[in-house]
């Protein structure tokens, strides 16, 4: 996953990638925000670093409630969601839609009741992916997006959508989170929650802020990050492309913040949890980072290769997800602060 700042200052986009979330071996949850609004920085990365334990939190509850959706009102909806077949057929999908659906609303009623952040004016976009084995469930909320690249009988590569951009402009109703003084006219903080039965022939879904899709098509990701040499460049290559395309198309205006998530589906080796905003939370001692000021290839003992640009500020640790991450490489255990850092890592 990589993130880059654009021209018009702070970086209001953040990302996560979580292993084994939820405790449970082979389940992964990877998401990218995007602020908007003065604080929009503050909101996207408040949402990255409370989601995930309110979705763990959610989820547990209504296992302890015996609340497992096999007649839930709202059968018909989430039919609407699958492709094709009853619904009680994806169990995954009944099961954690309504904790994604619950856990959005009540990330957005944090947001209301905290008086350190203007959420008033300002919010966050949100796309998160779901997957464990072949079960992937998608939740979005405004305009950020999720694609899915598989190969065709001809070994050719096929874009699917998994997302529709929820934009102000569309009929549909304009989702996110905070930006209160919207929610009278239309605005909603429940996600659109959709399922997709992965195959043999996926080869990995691209989850990516507006930044990037504004100036790419999917056919254009999905080739940049198919032909990249190396699993762990490729996210960093697509913000890179986005970027170059965004200064061509428009020379005289500001570049947006972009963030990307590559989750590859095939021959996935160990990974490495990490969560992070812009100034984001790197999973590395301060000791092993350091405070660099150039791009440093530090090698972990997984064999992924992350490239790491940042400068760390003595802020206090936090440690929001405490249970719901594993570090696998050396020192991984401890958050700090960074600003202005870009991460790659084969997802």
């Amino acid at each position: 996953m990589f993130t880059q700042q654009g021209r018009k200052g702070i970086n209001q986009d953040a990302m996560t990638v979580l292993e084994n979330f939820n405790s449970q071996k082979g389940m992964y949850f990877c998401a990218v925000f995007d602020g908007l609004g003065p604080s929009g920085h503050k909101v996207s990365h408040q949402v990255c670093d409370l989601l995930a334990t309110k979705l763990c939190s959610s989820f547990k509850q209504s296992q302890t409630n015996g609340f497992y959706c096999k007649n839930n009102a709202n059968d018909r909806e989430q039919s609407e969601n699958v492709d094709g077949g009853d619904v009680h057929n994806y169990p995954f999908f009944v099961s954690w839609k309504p904790n994604l659906i619950k856990s959005f609303e009540e990330m957005d009623e944090n947001l209301c009741s905290d008086v350190s952040i203007d959420t008033y004016f300002s919010g966050s976009t949100a796309v998160a992916v779901l997957k464990q084995d072949d079960d992937m469930v998608i939740a979005n909320l405004g305009d950020s997006r999720a694609v899915l690249c598989n190969r065709d009988d001809e070994d050719q590569l096929v874009l699917v959508q998994l997302t529709v951009d929820l934009k102000p402009n569309l009929p549909t109703m304009a989702r996110a989170s905070g930006d209160f003084c919207l929610k009278d006219f239309g605005l909603i903080s429940t996600p659109e929650v959709s399922y997709r039965r992965l195959t043999d022939t996926d080869e990995f879904v691209v989850l990516a802020t507006d930044g990037v899709w504004d100036e790419l098509s999917n056919d254009e990701v999905a080739n940049i990050v198919a032909s990249a040499r190396k699993r762990s460049t490729a996210s960093r290559i697509l913000v890179d492309r986005s970027v170059k395309a965004w200064r061509r198309k428009y020379p005289t205006s500001r570049v947006d913040d972009c963030a990307v998530v590559c989750l590859f589906l095939k021959n996935q080796r160990p990974l490495l949890t990490k969560s992070m905003s812009e100034a984001s939370r790197l999973s590395k001692s301060s000791s092993e980072v350091g405070c660099a000021h150039h791009s440093k290839s530090i090698e972990s003992d997984d064999g992924l290769d992350t490239l790491i640009n940042c400068e760390i500020s003595h802020s206090p640790l936090r440690n929001t997800l405490t249970g719901l991450t594993r570090s696998l490489g050396h020192g991984l255990g401890r958050r700090r602060m960074a600003k202005d850092f870009k991460v790659d890592s084969e997802v």
